[in-house]
């Protein structure tokens, strides 16, 4: 009590005992317990306590800790209209507010599976919605709809791999930063090994699993730029040299018999004659041990691959657990699509519309009969979408404009995904064919409704004009450029509609020769991802638009065209710099790059030497540097396209 005396003295501010309490084992006296409260005023609590939003506990971890991220979800969900929603509606809800309740908690400590599981049957059963009370069928698994969206699911955070992240986030805070708590954990769990091949042996059983694999995570995405003044970076465990750890290139039997494994960088440089450095440059490629990856710090940086600024981020450590990205996914989704139509789809692909058929192949016994055709028929998704007569009705309509052949589709998923993976429908200006695809299909569905439990005519001429309408209405509200003149006359605009649609005036773009007495560097570069190969040009001229000299050249290891961008820039500035240019203009088609060159953005982790050689030379120089269209340097794209067919680095004179 004296030290709370001693606070009240000092703040001017009364502890109020009536408000205090403390927390005892369970297993103490009564005696000890009517002694505190005694001397101190308090009176006692029970664990579970609940501290900024969190609960603190003694003992195992229970179920019941968590209630309230049950009770919150469910008070949530009840107080909407959830009849009133459609499918794209409840996937908004649950994507902005539902999933985010219990990540604060998450983001604090780990919670029990049957807690999350629990959350995501509430999530599953609000998705796919209720009747009198009772849920419906769920169509797919809750794991699948927590995938990514261009990986087959709806884009819901999943929240088990969300737990994964969370702790891959602890460990890597723990190895990068030199906190009190970061060293602490170091010291209890790291000691005397790195963080690969750490067991973790003071974890809980049913977490040392997690933080393994959060090691193995960390461990095949990190690099370090190492400092020989920083002790922290192993030699041959960290990848401090390139891409992997130099442990990678040393034989089994070397491995296995050598004896100071956990030698730091700084250890190995302080004897030139060290077993480390002996070993590592017999086995080794000979360009590691050369090309350090340099700071400016004086201690060592963590990089984590992953992201382009090297900063560490849990949404790449999902990325990382998802399955691959397929374009006939993405093709679903979209800001101007809205998400209802890209749900329907998403459902239409994988079998899961509740038409007769589908019904019947989940055992539920009923009497097949579509209300599409005059004459009914059994009820199918190839029927309803595609062959019946409303349907041919409908695609006749559209054919014009979406250059689609209804009678071509034999199975719903194949057609709809070729439909999709068509190359028109994957670029910009195909944003209407697809818009209006997903609009038939979807008023094909809600027309097909109504007509089954509100008992109205399914006609293909109502089906059209609603289709229209959407597609109208989309066009003006994101204001689509470009539209072609048979598709205003199909959306039947107003004059007024049209002139908002109206594509825009053409500006013209070409080169322009710099002042009297300066001289003008272009420079460019072009990556191609599938084969994996890079070039780089450029071309100085004066103000009579004269060559002065001109270079190109090919460029290998590279992941991004704004890498070869900046090689080509580089490279540019070095001839200059070689042949005695000063005060060059240099203009590039590249907006990120201008941007990573005047420090407007935060440069990428693997470009940071290179942006440190273009700062240096540019101010050496003297040098302006500005973007310009593509179109006005066409020059320097083309010597950046052919520099790969050199195989030296080639320099032209006037």
């Amino acid at each position: 009590m004296a030290f709370l005396n001693s606070y009240e003295e000092a703040s001017e501010q009364l502890v109020n005992k009536h408000k205090g309490s403390f927390y005892v084992p369970a297993n103490a006296t009564y005696s000890h317990i009517q002694k505190i409260s005694d001397t101190t005023g308090f009176i006692r609590e029970k664990f579970p306590v609940k501290y900024l939003g969190v609960s603190i506990y003694a003992g195992r971890q229970k179920s019941t800790h968590f209630a309230n991220i049950i009770s919150q979800t469910v008070n949530k969900i009840q107080g909407w209209k959830t009849d009133l929603l459609s499918s794209g509606g409840r996937l908004i809800l649950i994507h902005h507010i539902l999933i985010a309740l219990p990540i604060y908690t998450m983001n604090a400590m780990p919670i029990p599976t049957t807690v999350v599981r629990g959350f995501h049957r509430i999530l599953a059963n609000f998705f796919w919605g209720s009747y009198e009370g009772s849920p419906k069928r769920h169509w797919k698994s809750w794991s699948t709809i927590a995938q990514p969206r261009e990986g087959g699911g709806l884009g819901v955070l999943n929240l088990n791999h969300m737990q994964f992240a969370f702790r891959t986030k602890m460990l890597w805070k723990a190895l990068t930063t030199d906190s009190l708590w970061a060293r602490f954990f170091r010291g209890k769990h790291l000691y005397s090994c790195h963080h690969s091949e750490a067991h973790f042996p003071f974890m809980l059983a049913a977490d040392r699993k997690l933080w393994k694999q959060a090691a193995h995570i960390i461990q095949r995405n990190h690099r370090i730029v190492s400092m020989n003044s920083s002790p922290t970076a192993y030699f041959w465990y960290d990848a401090w040299t390139g891409e992997m750890p130099l442990k990678e290139f040393i034989p089994e039997v070397i491995w296995n018999n050598m004896s100071d494994k956990y030698c730091t960088v700084q250890q190995a440089f302080n004897n030139p004659m060290s077993f480390q450095l002996q070993t590592a440059t017999k086995y080794c490629p000979r360009h590691l041990l050369s090309q350090f990856l340099t700071s400016n710090g004086t201690k060592d940086t963590w990089i984590w691959c992953p992201t382009a600024n090297g900063k560490f981020s849990t949404k790449y450590v999902r990325s990382l657990l998802a399955p691959a990205n397929s374009q006939q996914w993405a093709a679903l989704w979209s800001p101007h699509i809205p998400p209802k139509w890209s749900v329907l789809l998403w459902r239409l692909i994988l079998n899961s519309i509740p038409v007769d058929e589908t019904v019947k192949e989940k055992g539920v016994p009923l009497v097949s009969k579509c209300s599409c055709c005059p004459q009914p028929q059994e009820e199918s998704s190839l029927h309803l979408f595609f062959r019946s007569d409303t349907a041919d009705q409908v695609w006749s309509e559209l054919s014009h404009l979406l250059h689609f052949s209804n009678r071509e589709v034999s199975a719903v998923t194949d057609g709809v995904t070729a439909f999709l993976a068509r190359p028109e429908i994957i670029a910009t200006s195909g944003r209407l064919v697809r818009c209006i695809f997903m609009a038939a299909l979807w008023e094909i569905w809600c027309s097909r409704n109504k007509a089954r439990f509100q008992d109205q005519g399914m006609t293909a001429k109502h089906i059209i004009n609603r289709t229209m309408l959407s597609i109208r209405a989309i066009c003006i509200s994101f204001k689509f450029q470009k539209v072609p003149q048979p598709w205003l006359a199909a959306l039947h605009q107003t004059e007024h509609d049209m002139e908002e649609l109206k594509s825009r005036t053409p500006t013209i773009v070409r080169w322009i020769t710099p002042p009297s007495g300066r001289l003008k560097l272009n420079v460019d570069g072009t990556f191609m991802r599938t084969l994996g190969t890079a070039g780089g040009g450029g071309i100085l001229r004066d103000h009579e638009g004269n060559m002065c000299w001109a270079f190109a050249r090919a460029y290998h290891d590279l992941n991004s065209s704004l890498a070869a961008e900046a090689m080509a820039l580089n490279d540019g500035l070095s001839i200059c710099c070689s042949k005695g240019v000063s005060e060059v203009l240099v203009e590039t088609d590249s907006l990120n790059l201008l941007q990573l060159v005047t420090k407007q953005i935060s440069s990428q982790w693997d470009l940071t030497c290179i942006m440190h050689d273009i700062a240096a030379k540019s101010l050496n120089l003297k040098a302006e540097i500005a973007h310009v269209p593509r179109e006005a340097n066409r020059v320097a794209d083309c010597l950046a396209s052919s520099a790969m067919s050199y195989p030296r680095f080639v320099i032209w004179s006037s």
